[in-house]
């Protein structure tokens, strides 16, 4: 397959994560990023991806949307995600990304989604184009700060009553 892997991050717990060594040369580390530099390590990044295993999901992982998740919007990176009920209903809402519609996806079922977008430039240029607008539409942290506003008004205008 013509990918470079590159994964943002660590391990969990420190463990060590051993790669093939036929796979050696297409995937990358940087380590733990500061997360001002995220931004520089997803120049190059095309494609985003995270698997959720629904079946072991920490209570973080059931009630919130990851943190790389957004990044990788924020930066305009579509995502690629198996089936879990937030990031797909996010994705499809906003089609900024690619959803394997199965809980628990296979190796051969991300290799076929990479393939899918890689082979429809237009189409991955749609959904970047997408996660990026959305991002700096709704979810930017002045939109926020416009929700938060509005919500500690209710409350206040609640409690005068």
């Amino acid at each position: 397959m013509p990918f470079q892997f590159k994964i943002l991050g660590g391990t969990r717990f420190n463990e060590h994560l051993e790669i093939p060594s036929h796979l050696v040369d297409v995937i990358s580390f940087t380590g733990w990023v500061d997360y001002a530099h995220i931004h520089e390590h997803m120049k190059d990044v095309h494609i985003g991806w995270i698997d959720s295993d629904g079946l072991d999901a920490s209570l973080n992982e059931r009630y919130a949307m990851p943190n790389k998740f957004f990044s990788y919007l924020t930066n305009g990176v579509p995502v690629v995600v198996n089936e879990s009920d937030d990031l797909a209903a996010f994705l499809e809402k906003y089609r900024c990304g690619y959803v394997i519609h199965k809980k628990q996806a296979s190796a051969e079922d991300y290799r076929n989604a990479f393939l899918q977008l890689y082979n429809n430039s237009q189409v991955l240029k749609q959904l970047s184009e997408n996660a990026r607008r959305i991002m700096e539409v709704s979810f930017c942290w002045g939109r926020m700060e416009d929700r938060l506003l509005a919500v500690y008004t209710s409350l206040l205008n609640e409690e005068v009553r």
